[in-house]
């Protein structure tokens, strides 16, 4: 699909992801319905809406493909973040309904623009299997704890069979605690966590306290590197914001 409208390569200073400075939106939407989705509610809210008209059904943009050739990361960069593309921030890339040949599009984009590092999460790990992925491409699941994320090792296992340069979970809502062993099945080297944003009708809420403790401690005995999002925590407590080794950070030239 195509328009002036089209979903861009943007900055994320509005958003808080935080961890990436850039979204990259060339497969919008999901069919997912999780309850906790803040994406549904911003692509079907007033202000939105005249970009996704499609909804939240999922939608190619043939105007956002080649959006990553056509710039390159800041000159000056104050950390990690700054040269990190999150992909189909406003979807799912491996959702359901999303046909194989538009990952393998997006894929090719994401290996020809090598000056950026691209994190595409997804609660479809299982179709991870299915695709080559470039060097420069680290890859994620969401896992939170209740309903909307059944079946957490299956979940982890099908990352951890992947070959991707790190493989990281987003705890995001974390809402119960969740096994630790998933962080071994996975083969994790980043895990990623924060509370609940305002969405689906649902105030914004903190992380479960007893999990966020559990995970923190687990990721510790390992050594992982731990980022906590917004409402991880209650009011102004520190929050770690930690990356994967400096080789791995610093892999892309």
């Amino acid at each position: 699909m195509s328009g002036t409208r089209t979903p861009r390569f943007s900055e994320t200073s509005d958003v808080k992801i935080g961890w990436a400075r850039f979204t990259w939106n060339p497969v919008t939407g999901c069919r997912a319905g999780c309850p906790w989705c803040y994406a549904r509610d911003l692509a079907n809210s007033p202000r939105l809406r005249p970009y996704y008209p499609t909804g939240f059904e999922p939608t190619l943009w043939e105007d956002a493909l080649p959006s990553p050739l056509r710039r390159r990361p800041p000159r000056t960069q104050k950390g990690p973040g700054d040269r990190a593309v999150f992909v189909s921030s406003m979807g799912d890339l491996l959702g359901v309904g999303v046909p194989d040949e538009w990952v393998s599009r997006v894929l090719d984009v994401m290996g020809a623009a090598t000056w950026w590092r691209f994190l595409v999460l997804t609660k479809q790990p299982h179709r991870l299997a299915s695709f080559s992925w470039p060097w420069n491409v680290w890859l994620g699941t969401s896992l939170t704890g209740d309903a909307a994320t059944p079946d957490p090792r299956g979940r982890a296992q099908a990352l951890g069979s992947t070959d991707a340069t790190v493989r990281f979970v987003s705890f995001e809502p974390l809402q119960a605690p969740i096994p630790e062993d998933v962080l071994d099945l996975g083969r994790i080297g980043w895990v990623i966590v924060g509370g609940r944003s305002a969405a689906g009708g649902y105030p914004a809420a903190t992380a479960n306290p007893e999990a966020l403790d559990a995970l923190l401690d687990g990721c510790d005995r390992r050594g992982l590197p731990v980022f906590e999002k917004q409402h991880a925590r209650p009011g102004d407590a520190p929050r770690r914001r930690e990356w994967p080794e400096p080789e791995l950070v610093g892999v892309l030239v």
